[in-house]
């Protein structure tokens, strides 16, 4: 697969084309492989070019701490979800 054509980069800039490896119609292949690399690439190149790329309170606290701010978002949202969970009773 060709990642670098310009006919995928829907795929690559839009939420709506996200790559779900717990889809019980995921399979694993070089194609797939090739897409979810090339994504990252991607965002960690725009990422990198925008240096305000995440809001000036994260960066001040990723900073300080050291911690990559993307795991640092990631458990902030596993930490909310499951303290959601508790409070419904489900």
């Amino acid at each position: 697969v060709n990642v670098k054509d310009e006919r995928f980069s829907a795929l690559f800039s839009s939420h709506h084309f996200n790559i779900d490896p717990t889809d019980s119609h995921y399979h694993e292949t070089k194609g797939m492989e090739a897409f979810r690399a090339e994504k990252l690439y991607r965002r960690q190149c725009s990422m990198n070019d925008i240096p305000n790329g995440l809001p000036a309170k994260i960066q001040k606290m990723d900073t300080v701490s050291g911690r990559d701010p993307e795991l640092s978002l990631l458990v902030k949202a596993v930490k909310r979800k499951t303290q959601s969970l508790h409070k419904g009773g489900r």
